[in-house]
């Protein structure tokens, strides 16, 4: 049982370090995005 909960704490700080990674690449999507419009439309 308590090699379970190690395992879950483990899996719950991996997810955390993830999640600013997927918000940093989805920020850079935007951004690009945005650039890529802006530049169209001249």
């Amino acid at each position: 049982m308590v090699e379970l909960e190690k395992g879950r704490i483990n899996l719950n700080s991996k997810l955390d370090g993830m999640v600013p990674l997927i918000t940093d690449s989805l920020v850079m999507a935007v951004f690009l995005g945005v650039l890529f419009r802006n530049q169209a439309r001249i």
